[in-house]
């Protein structure tokens, strides 16, 4: 892996949400964000170390993918564009680094497409064009996300009535999310840090202690559950104090 190459854009992603005045005057929105970028980076490392992609360019792909964040983001709209938005951010910076021009593409096309699968340019769709998604969905629903998630809304703090809808309206999105497609059909096993999960039929599943990661061959709506909890011991080993550059 590239360390030097690492550190300039874990220094570069710093900067620009230090010198960001949207960030500036929510400095709690600015620390979830780097905090959720290092999580996605070691994530992605992990994934890319797996599956034989590159290690180095998963985890600037990883570190760079929510820099949009550090603009005000007032609609529904930009937010689902911050996929792209963070892309051309993101190329701009790796171009000042000199990369391939084949290679920019590749780490900004997984970074355009990892909000809603879309791209506002041409690219070849790989393995490694969905591994930023995963890692950040792994994080969206680990156990530590979902607390983390709770204390966001102030989850204690509301009425029960106002805890109900949250709740439904969490169960709402997650019936959606049970519709979506496979990826690919579904493998034997699927798993995580000593953690593997079968699908036996189509109306469950089981966990067995096991060591299997294969997040690539991963059906999607495996991706987009809530089975992740399962998967909080490499979550928890891969936080990493701020200030400290964690790829080595």
């Amino acid at each position: 892996m590239d360390q030097a190459f690492v550190e300039r854009t874990e220094q570069f992603l710093k900067d620009t949400f230090s010198n960001s005045p949207y960030l500036q005057a929510h400095p709690t929105d600015g620390a979830y964000r780097i905090q959720h970028s290092y999580r996605v980076a070691n994530l992605a490392k992990y994934i890319a170390q797996q599956e034989g992609l590159d290690v180095t360019d998963a985890v600037i792909a990883g570190l760079l993918h929510d820099i949009a964040y550090c603009e005000e983001m007032p609609t529904q709209e930009a937010q689902r564009n911050h996929g792209r938005r963070s892309a051309a951010i993101a190329r701009t910076f790796l171009e000042q680094q000199g990369l391939d021009p084949d290679r920019i593409n590749t780490i900004c096309y997984a970074i355009a497409i990892h909000v809603d699968d879309k791209a506002d340019f041409t690219w070849e769709h790989t393995a490694f064009s969905n591994l930023v998604g995963d890692a950040d969905n792994i994080d969206r629903f680990d156990a530590y996300r979902i607390y983390e998630t709770l204390e966001y809304q102030n989850f204690s703090s509301l009425t029960l009535p106002e805890k109900q809808d949250m709740v439904n309206t969490s169960l709402e999105r997650l019936e959606q999310l049970k519709g979506l497609p496979f990826g690919s059909p579904p493998p034997p096993l699927c798993g995580c840090s000593g953690w593997n999960i079968t699908f036996p039929s189509t109306s469950g599943c089981k966990i067995s202690s096991a060591t299997a990661p294969r997040f690539s061959n991963c059906p999607q709506a495996w991706k987009n559950s809530l089975l992740f909890p399962a998967c909080d011991g490499i979550i928890n080993r891969l936080l990493t104090n701020e200030g400290a550059c964690p790829y080595a």
